[in-house]
């Protein structure tokens, strides 16, 4: 039964709708992007940055960061979106992903970080998703309870580590709460079966996107991403909100798993393990 979505209080349709609109980055014009406060506390740090800089080129630099937020809201925005979508399913006052990525990130990471991730994206066009350190601010920032698991290898999730890591998440899932956790691509040939599963009956052409990188399973990550875990079955079965675009018209960005399989491509954020990644992480959220 793909119709997960309605046993539990999580508003999965507003959680799809933000993340479906990732691609198009964002208004950088929007009143709802940076207040004047916000805007002046970045032109501040420019300048201290920067003191010989003159008030145009303040004024320029400031522009072209905003620009960089739009450009990594799109190249590197799975974390944040997974935090997004999270927001606008749990709350009936939605908030605009410009809003997020400019005023919320801006407030609750502080003027520095937001600067560092959108600087670093001006000039590298890089710089990885936000931490689950920086979700959790933005989860402070929203009154949000959660645990931040911290240190794990992908192998601490299998069924029978003494670590609980695999019955722990799938138990938070069972009582509806939500986890953000990195999954990460998998070397052996793709299972196309189970990608078809992953996507809704009218949504399975989708799958084609898959494995076209020498047929490697990509089916959640084409190297790592964030995605965003809504709940579990009875029978184990996970609604998945995720912020990865495909060439498809109609795709809702809510996907479904098996827990089992699912959870054998999380990340790890141990050195030299499997599927490791210094970005890796999960947070489980009340």
């Amino acid at each position: 039964d793909l119709g997960l979505e309605n046993s539990f209080m999580f508003n999965v349709d507003a959680a799809s709708d933000i993340v479906h609109s990732r691609k198009d980055g964002l208004d950088i014009n929007s009143s709802k992007f940076l207040s004047d406060e916000d805007k002046e506390s970045i032109k501040k740090l420019i300048a201290k940055k920067n003191p010989d800089m003159t008030s145009n080129g303040i004024d320029e630099e400031l522009n072209k960061l905003m620009q960089a937020c739009s450009d990594y809201s799109v190249s590197h925005g799975c974390g944040a979106y997974s935090i997004l979508a999270l927001r606008n399913a749990k709350s009936n006052d939605k908030e605009t992903k410009e809003s997020f990525f400019g005023h919320t990130l801006l407030n609750s990471l502080g003027t520095e970080k937001w600067y560092e991730i959108m600087d670093r994206q001006l000039k590298k066009n890089g710089g990885g998703p936000l931490t689950t350190d920086d979700m959790s601010k933005v989860l402070d920032y929203y009154g949000y309870s959660y645990e931040n698991l911290g240190h794990y290898t992908s192998e601490s999730f299998s069924k029978d580590d003494k670590s609980g890591n695999y019955q722990k998440i799938l138990e938070h899932l069972k009582q509806n709460k939500p986890v953000v956790l990195m999954v990460g691509r998998k070397d052996e040939g793709l299972d196309r079966g189970y990608s078809r599963t992953t996507f809704s009956s009218n949504e399975q052409d989708t799958s084609k996107e898959l494995g076209k990188k020498a047929n490697v399973d990509d089916t959640w990550a084409k190297s790592f991403h964030y995605i965003l875990l809504a709940g579990a079955d009875d029978n184990n079965k996970v609604t998945i909100i995720d912020s990865r675009s495909f060439d498809y018209e109609n795709y809702k960005n809510i996907r479904y798993s098996d827990y089992s399989k699912l959870i054998s491509y999380i990340a790890s954020n141990t050195e030299s393990t499997d599927r490791y990644s210094k970005y890796a992480g999960c947070i489980l959220i009340d």
